[in-house]
């Protein structure tokens, strides 16, 4: 089922005649692209990073980019988790707070066959997604929690989006398009949580959720346990947040200093640790 999803029998016989036909044949490739692909000189940003092409040689790349123009998941997510990549160190902790199916989860812990000592938590309210979940990353070193974190133990009232992705607290839950079906989630706060890490890296997407969990955090922030934090949809009050923690701001996908502009995913990383290198 997983390759019939993947690849159907017809994508393969259509790509090998093409490939037998076209891509394998250089002077007639030569001359569809000269015909049908413009030639210019462009910048693009690919995965958060700048690329100066030609977008007749370098068509390959051109695709890339407007394949990710067209896929939120894409766009919005590859850049971070390669940045994320690039912090994680032997003794760290990776924790997932809003880990969905596992995306970041997933990708990242296969650093535990290269890099031993890291640590990997992941948090889902979202009982269906957990399921998934637990899917995605088993046989893997994670330990999974279906609970939602709040900055008190008690209740959450979630409500469901048209997809598991817009899961959120009643409170936040205009933010997106919302179904009428409700659920009642166990929250904790996040420092009541026994990491076995004094370096720790948390990923945050909680659909507005993000400030009450920072503050649920507050005895990881204030024992300086907190490496770094990465927000997807970070506010204005959560980088303001951060940044009175003695937090240096960074573009989630760029890497570049964050001065007064917000943008949508940032990276938090705590002044102490810099420079990570």
């Amino acid at each position: 089922m997983t390759e019939s999803f993947a690849v159907t029998k017809m994508q393969r016989l259509i790509y090998n005649i093409f490939y037998k036909h076209i891509l394998n044949r250089p002077k007639l490739r030569l001359f569809l692209t000269s015909l049908l692909v413009p030639n210019e000189n462009v910048t693009i940003d690919l995965f958060g990073a700048p690329l100066y092409i030609n977008t007749r040689d370098e068509i390959g790349c051109k695709r890339a980019y407007d394949f990710t123009q067209m896929c939120a998941l894409l766009r919005d997510e590859t850049g971070p988790i390669i940045n994320l990549s690039m912090i994680l160190r032997s003794g760290d902790a990776f924790i997932d707070v809003g880990s969905n199916v596992g995306l970041f989860t997933s990708v990242l812990s296969r650093a535990q066959n290269i890099c031993k000592g890291v640590k990997f938590y992941a948090f889902e309210p979202n009982p269906d997604t957990f399921v998934r979940l637990s899917k995605s990353v088993a046989g893997q070193d994670v330990q999974l929690f279906q609970v939602g974190l709040s900055d008190t133990d008690g209740e959450l009232t979630f409500c469901e989006g048209v997809t598991s992705g817009a899961f959120a607290p009643l409170m936040h839950s205009g933010r997106k398009q919302i179904l009428d079906r409700q659920h009642t989630i166990a929250c904790r706060r996040l420092d009541s949580f026994t990491f076995d890490s004094n370096s720790l890296v948390i990923k945050l997407d909680a659909e507005g959720h993000e400030l009450k969990i920072l503050a649920g955090a507050k005895q990881l922030l204030e024992q300086k346990r907190v490496k770094a934090v990465l927000i997807d949809g970070c506010s204005s009050e959560a980088k303001d947040f951060l940044a009175q923690a003695n937090f240096a701001l960074f573009h989630g996908h760029t890497l570049k200093p964050v001065a007064d502009s917000l943008p949508r995913c940032i990276l938090a990383i705590r002044k102490e640790c810099l420079p990570l290198m």
